[in-house]
């Protein structure tokens, strides 16, 4: 017969992480903390990216529109005595 289990873990169960046991925690939030953290700053990043295309696509719309206009150039008539009024 096979020595392994049909479980999902080692076949041994002394080789078994004990739940009980005195192993010290790793520092930090728990795993559930984490997962919130996690899906909170991706949601955050995805938002981030989201505003910036959108505000890059508002961008180009605009700069299209303002390209369609046509503009008439307009030159103003030069004054006589360069501009300057004659003083008393």
């Amino acid at each position: 017969m096979s020595e392994t289990s049909g479980q999902n873990g080692p076949a041994d169960p002394a080789h078994s992480a004990d739940e009980g046991s005195d192993a010290p925690q790793p520092p930090g939030p728990p795993a559930r903390n984490r997962r919130t953290l996690r899906i909170v700053l991706i949601s955050a990043a995805a938002c981030v990216v989201l505003l910036g295309g959108v505000a890059v696509g508002a961008y180009l719309l605009v700069n299209h529109l303002a390209g369609g206009i046509h503009r008439t150039p307009v030159t103003l008539p030069k004054v006589p005595g360069g501009g300057r009024q004659p003083g008393p």
